[in-house]
C-alpha cells in the first residue's frame, strides 16, 4: 500500500512539474533575457539601417510609394522579424561612408548594394551573400583598340595597365589595386561621371560588377556600338548586409532571415529582371 501511495505521489509531482514547464515555455522571453545587441534594438523599438543617399535600382531607390528595391525589402523584413519599426538613415555619400556609419555605431546594420571585401571585413561583420555578380571591365572600343594595338586581347585585359576608371570609395576602387596593380587608376564620385569619361575616351576601361554594365545596354542598346563588356569568370562581387562586429546575435538573425526568405527574395520583380538580363 505504501508503495502504491509513493508511486502516486511521484506521478502527481511529475505532472505538476510538467505543467509548470509547459506554462513557462509558452511565455515570451523577458526582455532582459535577450542578447545585448538584440536588446538594444527591441528596447528602442526601432531598427536603424544605413543606405547610401543616392539611388541604385533595383537594389534601393525612391519609388512612387517610397523606398523600394531588394535592399529595402530586406531592411523591412528584418525589422518585422524583430517586431520593431524601421528607420532608414540615408546620409552617406559613398558605399564606404555607409560602412563607416556601421563602424561608428550610428546604425544597427547597413544594406545597400554593399560588397564584401577583406578591407571592410576588418571592421564589420558581413551576412551571407544575397546576390552575386561577376567582376567586369567596360571598354571603350576605339580607345582600347588603339591601346592594345596588335597584342593578344585576353592578355591585355588580364594584365591591364592602361587608364582604369573606378567609383571613389567603392569596393572596386579597393579591389582594383590588387586585381590590376599596373593600371593607372582614375576615381570618379559617381557612376554617371565615370561613364561620361569612358565615352569621351578619358579612360580606356571602367571596373565594376557585370550587372551594372549589362543594365546599361538594356537601357540603351546602341551603347554596344562604342562600349564592350568583358566579365571575369574567376572573380565575383558578393552583396551582403553589414553589421557592427559586436552584433553576433543580430547577424545570426539576419542570416536566418535571408535563408528563410530566399525564395521570396528571388521572386521579387527586381530579382527576376536581373536574371533576364543578357
Amino acid at each position: 500500500m505504501k508503495c502504491i501511495r509513493h508511486i502516486l505521489c511521484q506521478a502527481a509531482w511529475f505532472i505538476c512539474v510538467l505543467g509548470w514547464w509547459n506554462t513557462a515555455s509558452a511565455q515570451p522571453l523577458a526582455s532582459g533575457s535577450l542578447p545585448s545587441d538584440i536588446q538594444r534594438v527591441v528596447s528602442r523599438g526601432e531598427l536603424r539601417v544605413a543606405m547610401p543617399v543616392f539611388d541604385s535600382p533595383p537594389f534601393f531607390y525612391e519609388g512612387p510609394d517610397g523606398l523600394a528595391g531588394i535592399d529595402a525589402e530586406i531592411a523591412r523584413g528584418v525589422a518585422q522579424a524583430l517586431g520593431v519599426r524601421l528607420k532608414v538613415v540615408r546620409q552617406a555619400g559613398s558605399f564606404n561612408e555607409v560602412i563607416d556609419s556601421v563602424v561608428r555605431g550610428e546604425v544597427d546594420m547597413a544594406v545597400g548594394k554593399l560588397s564584401r571585401t577583406l578591407t571592410r571585413a576588418k571592421s564589420v561583420r558581413f551576412s551571407e551573400p544575397y546576390s552575386m555578380s561577376r567582376h567586369a571591365l567596360l571598354l571603350n572600343r576605339v580607345t582600347f583598340a588603339a591601346f592594345a594595338r596588335s597584342r593578344d586581347f585576353s592578355e591585355v585585359v588580364r594584365h591591364f595597365d592602361g587608364t582604369l576608371g573606378v567609383i571613389q570609395d567603392s569596393s572596386f576602387a579597393d579591389q582594383a589595386t590588387r586585381n590590376f596593380p599596373r593600371a593607372r587608376l582614375v576615381t570618379y564620385k559617381r557612376w554617371d561621371d565615370l561613364l561620361a569619361a569612358l565615352t569621351r575616351g578619358e579612360v580606356t576601361a571602367a571596373y565594376r560588377d557585370e550587372f551594372e554594365m549589362q543594365r546599361l545596354f538594356q537601357q540603351d542598346p546602341a551603347l554596344s556600338l562604342s562600349l564592350r563588356v568583358v566579365a571575369f569568370t574567376d572573380t565575383q562581387d558578393s552583396l551582403s548586409v553589414a553589421l557592427p562586429y559586436q552584433s553576433q546575435q543580430l547577424l545570426a538573425l539576419v542570416n536566418l532571415y535571408l535563408a528563410q526568405q530566399r525564395t521570396t527574395l528571388d521572386n521579387l520583380p527586381e530579382m527576376r529582371k536581373m536574371r533576364k538580363q543578357p
